[in-house]
């Protein structure tokens, strides 16, 4: 697609694009993706392993790879093993698509050296590349430690295509659990996943309208629109949760609900939070992995019931919600936000837009950890789970976490043979 946002492009390029060009090699002129892949600490056999992946895809996608190799200048363990992936570039050169490693192993400012970085550079020089074609392509983002299925490239060209008014999409995943051996890290990822999608399918209950996963490894956004939205995040974990919400923020990001994504349960401490780090310490204290009690949101449900059906009026609202929430509504100012919401809307599906673009996220996580920490603590995710099944009125009751998971990944890809 013709890049439309020249304007904006070229802006981000000027203004916020931290490096001169990386790549010296011209991208090919039907370059339509490019995947981004942090790399910190990465064997080159599991960086092989995804490009082997890659290379066996059932159609033909014009398509480059970018390897950010990264770390702070003091972190001496990381450069060592990163410098052994640099010099194994060679064995890489056999694939039938152009992967460009970019070196970054010493960032001086070490505040700011991590994957939300990683991924920026890449980005960033993706968007150079596109902008080069003149072209609005897809900006693609992965992880070093995963594989892909055959028809991976396939599916999110299709998507773009098929969906026009969409500017991203959270793209399927499941773990390859096969591949563990160690049945404390087994159990331990499996309740990690079945903890990222309960968490999203219980927003989706209740009315969310932004309940999507925002996993870093499977995500994907049009490049014109990377630059309107400002661009990665450079955080040190996080990123992809804070990047993937501006655009579901927009309502224009979608969900290619099929498993097209393929990462590792390993155990990791390259961020200082998500599924590494979880698993660790899972397995690490009682094996247990606990969650969001069901009756929160349940709550939340109906208190937004409540709030919606009042529209317009909303004086001492926080009297009329649950009495377990009026302290949080409160805190957050309901009504005076509520106010303001009525008074620069002209109708309520105009103010129901409004107001999920503050009650986001961002303000649902916050809601959750005053219930957990005032209210509801958390328990257990298969009890969880089974708790939630039950509140939505299905007669399911899970004996294991397993056959939980298995049962919200076939909610979440109706549509994909499991």
């Amino acid at each position: 697609m013709k890049s439309k946002g020249k304007n904006v492009v070229a802006k981000y390029i000027k203004d916020r694009i931290l490096d001169e060009k990386l790549i010296s090699q011209d991208p090919d002129s039907q370059l339509e993706l490019i995947l981004v892949v942090p790399s910190y600490k990465e064997a080159p056999a599991d960086v092989l392993n995804l490009c082997r992946s890659l290379s066996d895809q059932s159609v033909k996608v014009v398509f480059e790879l970018i390897i950010v190799v990264n770390n702070g200048i003091h972190d001496q363990d990381a450069y060592l093993k990163n410098q052994s992936l640099l010099s194994a570039s060679d064995q890489f050169e056999s694939f039938n698509f152009p992967i460009h490693f970019i070196d970054k192993t010493n960032i001086k400012n070490v505040k700011k050296a991590g994957v939300g970085l990683a991924r920026k550079i890449g980005l960033d020089e993706g968007l150079r590349r596109f902008n080069k074609l003149d072209k609005n392509g897809v900006l693609v983002c992965l992880d070093a430690d995963c594989v892909v299925g055959q028809n991976y490239l396939e599916e999110i060209s299709q998507f773009f295509v098929l969906n026009p008014l969409l500017n991203a999409c959270s793209i399927g995943f499941k773990h390859r659990f096969e591949e563990i051996e160690d049945e404390k890290m087994l159990k331990a990822i499996i309740q990690y996943e079945l903890h990222l999608r309960y968490y999203i399918q219980i927003q989706d209950w209740i009315g969310l309208p932004f309940a999507l996963q925002t996993v870093g490894s499977a995500m994907a956004v049009r490049s014109d629109e990377y630059a309107a939205q400002g661009g990665m995040p450079v955080l040190k974990a996080g990123e992809d949760f804070y990047f993937l919400h501006k655009f579901i923020g927009t309502n224009k990001c979608g969900t290619l609900d099929k498993v097209l994504v393929f990462p590792s349960g390993r155990i990791s401490d390259r961020v200082p939070f998500g599924t590494g780090r979880a698993v660790g310490e899972i397995m690490s204290t009682s094996g247990q992995f606990t969650t969001y009690h069901p009756e929160s949101f349940q709550i939340l449900k109906s208190d937004l019931d409540i709030i919606i059906s009042s529209y317009p009026h909303y004086k001492n609202i926080c009297a009329s919600v649950s009495k377990s929430t009026q302290g949080f509504f409160k805190k957050v100012e309901l009504e005076n936000k509520l106010n303001e919401c009525v008074k620069n809307t002209s109708d309520e599906a105009s103010f129901k837009k409004r107001f999920y673009r503050w009650f986001d996220a961002f303000l649902l996580m916050k809601y959750v950890h005053y219930m957990r920490d005032e209210v509801l603590s958390n328990i257990p995710i298969l009890e969880a789970v089974n708790l939630y099944f039950k509140l939505k009125g299905e007669t399911e009751v899970f004996e294991n976490e397993y056959d939980a998971l298995r049962r919200l990944q076939i909610i979440d890809y109706p549509h994909h043979k499991l």
